[in-house]
């Protein structure tokens, strides 16, 4: 699941409610990665980010302090990194986002135009 989309919570202008979330995901767009390809990553997606991130893996994505939208309308609210694992919970109010693009699915070469869509297996 990359290229992964904008954290919403710290350049797109704020936190969004679940609904919100979800739809920003659906109108992204990012470099010839067309908007309705991306989506809310799952929870362990988010797990597997994390501990990348805490692994210093890969770059930061996530800002310290925020809880994120996952899929399933439940927010990360904490990550340890002694047990590498997410703490999840509910929420009715607004968190941060970041917006996944499956290439295992839609191939990990850009769209060469907006309305190119995923051909048929």
């Amino acid at each position: 699941t990359a290229p992964q989309g904008d954290n919403d919570n710290t350049r797109l202008g704020g936190k969004r409610t679940f609904d919100q979330a979800k739809a920003r995901c659906a109108t992204y767009q990012e470099a010839g990665y067309p908007a309705g390809r991306w989506r809310l990553p799952t929870e362990a997606e988010l797990c597997y980010i994390y501990g990348l991130q805490s692994l210093n893996v890969i770059t930061t994505l996530f800002a310290t302090n925020t809880n994120y939208w996952a899929s399933s309308g439940r927010i990360v609210s904490g990550y340890s990194t002694a047990n590498k694992n997410a703490t999840f919970t509910t929420s009715t109010g607004s968190n941060g986002l970041r917006c996944v693009y499956d290439i295992w699915y839609w191939g990990e070469e850009p769209a060469t135009s907006i309305n190119e869509y995923h051909a048929e297996p």
